[in-house]
């Protein structure tokens, strides 16, 4: 009941007073600076490592770093593309310091891949003024809608696969991707190599 009424808080008053510019995001022209964010489950970060590779390898020159969860933090940690990740905490004080830390980096761009839809996710890009946000369309409707939030909403076409689903964001970015990039790639440490053997 309590959370309920929260969310509805929320809602109100962030449709009330959000405010951001659509502006163009054209990273031919400079080096970006992007957050992507990949703070759900180890499967889903395993889909969206092609799209982390497909835009690294489109545009070198462009920072990328990731919002991460403890566990998907470790499918990256050796992944030499990434530039920095940043820990998504739930504790207040924890997420009051990475919003701070988020807003020092001045991202031009967030992407949110699947499944990019809690109250915590979906609040980052805001509250670290992030002005070009694109996601994947939530199937949450009323008090857990938040695709007020971002300019562009990308649909999940149904029975597509969730690795393509992902790619399919870079397209409002102008990176295109082909087939070669879709099997997923881990990068292995020494000592993770020992552990194995």
């Amino acid at each position: 009941m309590h959370k309920t009424l929260l969310y509805k808080f929320i809602i109100h008053f962030l449709k009330h007073f959000v405010r951001f510019r659509i502006q163009d995001i054209d990273l031919n022209q400079k080096d970006g600076n992007v957050l992507i964010n990949i703070s759900s489950g180890i499967g889903d970060a395993l889909m969206a490592e092609p799209m982390v590779r497909a835009l690294k390898q489109a545009k070198p020159d462009t920072k990328v770093d990731l919002l991460v969860s403890l566990p998907t933090k470790a499918i990256f940690q050796n992944n030499s593309l990434v530039d920095r990740m940043f820990l998504l905490e739930l504790r207040f004080l924890k997420f009051i310091k990475l919003i701070r830390q988020l807003r020092k980096q001045r991202y031009d761009l967030y992407i949110g891949t699947i499944p990019s839809n809690t109250l915590s996710q979906v609040l980052v890009p805001y509250l670290t003024n992030i002005l070009f946000r694109i996601k994947h369309r939530t199937p949450h409707t009323g008090s857990r809608d938040f695709d007020f939030l971002f300019n562009i909403i990308e649909p999940i076409p149904e029975g597509r696969h969730r690795m393509w689903c992902n790619m399919d964001l870079l397209k409002q970015v102008g990176v295109s991707h082909n087939k070669a990039q879709e099997a997923t790639q881990l990068f292995l440490s020494e000592e993770d190599l020992r552990n194995a053997d």
